[in-house]
């Protein structure tokens, strides 16, 4: 969990509002799952509210592997989606816990200073300038096109998760899900 550490995400706010810069390459995302929760089924608990969503997933059987597996979580927010990483495709990687006074030299990006920066940094453009030949990227919502230029470039993306019984928050490493047709 070292490498966390050896990159930070900074924001300046030269102009007033938060522009993240572009060589960045781990990204910390705040996330609330908020208190609602239901089934799915017995093995996944679904949180949601208005802006966050996140499916919370119990380790189970798998008839096919003929083993016990732990799916990663999924997460998201608005219409970007997360996936929490795995150590071979079917066991997610724990979170780890980290403490206030850690926190103190991590920046958090909220959802409303990410959209900002792209929308300023990442103008609309063709999925053909920025994107491989044979691949079509079709955009989330609310998500500036070109932008996916910028996700690629992040090497590590951790959904920040504040915890209310302990002072601080789990850290996620996590994946964006990309779109292709």
């Amino acid at each position: 969990m070292r490498h966390v550490f050896l990159f930070l995400l900074l924001l300046s706010s030269s102009t007033g509002s938060a522009q993240l810069l572009k060589t960045d390459t781990v990204l910390f995302i705040y996330f609330d799952k908020g208190e609602m929760f239901e089934l799915v089924n017995p093995q996944v608990k679904l949180y949601h509210n208005n802006i966050y969503l996140k499916y919370e997933r119990d380790s189970a059987y798998h008839t096919i592997l003929k083993r016990k597996i732990s799916p990663p979580d999924n997460y998201f927010i608005n219409a970007y989606e997360f996936i929490g990483k795995t150590y071979d495709g079917y066991n997610r990687r724990n979170s780890v816990f980290i403490s206030k006074k850690k926190l103190k030299g991590i920046r958090i990006v909220t959802l409303d200073e990410l959209f900002d920066f792209l929308s300023k940094n990442y103008k609309e453009r063709l999925p053909s300038e920025y994107m491989k030949n044979n691949d079509l990227v079709v955009p989330s919502l609310g998500d500036p096109q070109g932008s996916l230029s910028f996700w690629n470039q992040i090497k590590h993306i951790y959904i920040f998760e504040p915890t209310k019984r302990r002072k601080g928050a789990l850290l996620t490493e996590v994946d964006l899900k990309a779109y292709l047709e």
